[in-house]
């Protein structure tokens, strides 16, 4: 067992060491992987040296992309995946390095890579890559130009191929090519039949383009989520994340429009996002997670301190929004922080919602010194 002083050099020694080793995230325990989520999250939320801190908004929902109603934050497991993807793309695409030449020797020399099998005595890097191979297989095409480095039976060339695991062993060396008619150049429908269902036969009869016979062109492997057509870690993720289960947000279009205007200081966008989200220390949000802390506003004591009150409803707040430039009457607001939000930030333009934003900052900033300090509210120095 670790101690916690060794843990946390690990650490430090693996993020050091990512760049060198794509595959380091996923290789590593689950338990340091959470470590470091849980270092990022101290950090994000603003805990120093030995002081408890409390986390209103679960890692998961921060890790979401932006258009989701995240933050965008990489999450290490699904990064260190993306990262292993290049791996298996290389296994694929530059079957002329030294290292690939030697995996294929040690784990499939004969089956082919697309149904090779993750062995016991398999290292735990062919483990994973067995593990990302389905996903891989459905993002990856070939361009097919001469139709003789593709294998039929072992390697995936259109839409709904699957390996063939009934497949004699004198067709599993079977080329795309020798599917044609060498006089004619078209498919050769008797053979199609005898190897693929008819379902697959109709698919590449009506979608995959005929190689040439005699073309000089070699076959290229396509990843058909970037321009180029070679594999990116940047939309390895992407495409990865869009598989693992994530709940659209109905403010990922709002949010992402706001993180988009460069007009408004990042702190107050992450001030937003945490509104949006009910991730502020409101008094009432304070109440559920500590019984013993009391729900009402500290500034009026009237009512409970839920969002629309501290930022819009309470006596000090109305003070603010009526002198402002943006005129705002609060008594025709909706009891709901995001329709408010929504509202306003689709009604304005750029600038007005910058003025938008930054009032209801100014009036947070101006609560908490107000609570912190046990000073009265003052409008005048918010305005």
């Amino acid at each position: 067992m670790l101690s916690h002083a060794a843990r946390l050099v690990l650490i430090k020694a693996v993020l050091m060491s990512m760049p060198v080793y794509p595959m380091s995230l996923e290789m590593l325990p689950k338990r340091v992987v959470k470590d470091i989520n849980s270092l990022l999250a101290k950090f994000f939320w603003g805990k120093t040296n030995q002081q408890r801190y409390m986390s209103f908004i679960g890692w998961q929902r921060v890790c979401k992309p932006i258009e989701e109603g995240g933050l965008g934050v990489k999450d290490l497991q699904t990064f260190g995946e993306a990262l292993f993807l290049k791996i298996v793309w290389a296994l694929m695409a530059d079957e002329d390095k030294l290292w690939v030449q030697v995996c294929k020797s040690k784990y499939y020399p004969v089956v082919g890579f697309w149904r090779a099998i993750g062995s016991n005595g398999g290292s735990t890097m062919w483990k994973q890559v067995i593990k990302l191979r389905d996903f891989f297989s459905q993002h990856v095409r070939w361009n097919l130009q001469n139709g003789e480095k593709v294998l039929a039976l072992s390697q995936p060339w259109f839409q709904n191929w699957s390996a063939q695991n009934n497949a004699a062993i004198r067709d599993r060396k079977l080329t795309v090519k020798s599917l044609l008619v060498p006089e004619t150049g078209e498919w050769d429908t008797q053979q199609l039949s005898r190897l693929f269902q008819p379902h697959q036969v109709a698919c590449i009869l009506g979608e995959v383009e005929k190689p040439v016979i005699g073309s000089n062109q070699r076959d290229k492997l396509i990843w058909n989520v970037t321009k180029s057509g070679r594999y990116s870690v940047k939309e390895g993720y992407k495409a990865l994340c869009t598989v693992h289960q994530r709940h659209h947000n109905a403010q990922g279009g709002l949010w992402k429009l706001i993180w988009k205007w460069k007009s408004i200081a990042p702190k107050v966008k992450v001030f937003l996002w945490r509104l949006l989200n009910k991730g502020l220390p409101m008094a009432v949000n304070m109440h559920s997670r500590i019984v013993s802390f009391s729900p009402a506003c500290q500034r009026c004591g009237e009512e409970n301190e839920y969002e629309m009150h501290c930022l819009f409803f309470c006596n000090s707040s109305r003070q603010v929004w009526f002198a402002s430039p943006l005129g705002i009457r609060v008594h025709e607001l909706p009891l709901d922080i995001k329709n408010t939000v929504v509202a306003f930030m689709e009604r304005l333009d750029e600038e007005g919602a910058k003025i938008f934003a930054y009032t209801m900052w100014e009036i947070w900033k101006e609560r908490c010194t107000t609570v912190m300090e046990h000073k009265n509210f003052q409008p005048q120095a918010v305005l």
